[in-house]
């Protein structure tokens, strides 16, 4: 849908923009995937710009990810040597190139039109719209931008069709969903995965400590308790729903928390991030962010009123 809305008849440069800036808390889905098979991701960003008639990528990447960026850097050169890369592909016409764009840590330049003014050397400040990127993205040019996951989905599709892939009713898509949990170590676990096995004892061996909470889908998704949370499964149409157990898929992400982690500790961590990353245009994040970590660290302090 999003390549649908770049206009084929305009007479400007097309882009296509990657966007690696995993800053969320506790999700690295897409880290994960661009170390272990950056090529995954090189040979999406070129079917894409092939899609739109771009013949520049960018992969936007979180500026921490500095070890990540040098993987991608020598997969490109590889990628390039064996001239996959380059100008006139295949005796095609097709040329396609594609930068890595380190980006400075700032958790709003995940937005993607803060990721584009970050691009071309802004503050990463999101623009007002419409117009939206992909009539007037990076340099005033049409833009596609898409995330690193979904670009890693379009080879895996290319090459076995929609139904081949995974895309049913239970797993969307082909590639693996990815979840972590915290003292367990990283899982890889096909979309479709009943959370109770995720949290459980499929992952063995650090059984030490009684779970007590769940975040699932980033901590943009609500954290349930772990009882309620071990009977759910954590498919993307079945985390939603009421307390205490409905959530979000959102970046698949999981977190784990056992009986040693204060509840009350861990939204003042996570207020203290949100406050200290708010753009600050919009009042309820600008202000609302700020008193709640007040109150938080009141309680915190054995101050609560």
């Amino acid at each position: 849908m999003k390549w649908q809305f770049v206009p084929k008849d305009s007479p400007k440069p097309k882009y296509l923009c990657a966007n690696a800036d995993e800053s969320e808390p506790g999700t690295f889905k897409d880290h994960i995937l661009m170390e272990r098979n950056p090529h995954l991701l090189l040979e999406g960003c070129a079917i894409g710009c092939y899609a739109i008639g771009a013949r520049v990528a960018y992969i936007y990447i979180r500026g921490e990810f500095l070890h990540v960026q040098r993987v991608l850097e020598a997969a490109i050169a590889e990628a390039r040597g064996r001239g996959l890369l380059g100008t006139n592909l295949f005796g095609s016409g097709f040329d396609c190139e594609i930068f890595v764009h380190p980006g400075a840590g700032a958790y709003e330049a995940g937005e993607e039109s803060a990721l584009l003014e970050s691009l071309e050397g802004k503050r990463a400040q999101p623009r007002l719209r419409p117009p939206f990127p992909a009539v007037v993205g990076l340099y005033g040019c049409p833009t596609a931008i898409n995330n690193v996951e979904t670009l890693c989905n379009v080879p895996l599709i290319v090459e076995r069709g929609p139904s081949g892939s995974g895309a049913s009713a239970r797993r969307r898509t082909a590639a693996e969903a990815l979840l972590h949990q915290r003292a367990r170590g990283q899982a890889r676990c096909l979309r479709g995965v009943d959370a109770r096995h995720a949290a459980g004892a499929d992952l063995r061996p650090c059984r030490r400590h009684p779970r007590r909470a769940r975040a699932q889908g980033g901590h943009p998704g609500r954290i349930v308790d772990a009882g309620a949370a071990a009977e759910t499964p954590g498919r993307a149409g079945e985390l939603r729903g009421p307390a205490p157990a409905g959530s979000m898929l959102g970046s698949a992400a999981m977190i784990v928390m056992d009986d040693t982690t204060c509840m009350v500790w861990a939204a003042e961590n996570l207020l203290h991030f949100y406050r200290h990353e708010s753009c600050g245009k919009c009042t309820p994040c600008r202000e609302g962010t700020d008193w709640l970590l007040k109150l938080l660290r009141r309680i915190e302090r054995g101050e609560g009123a």
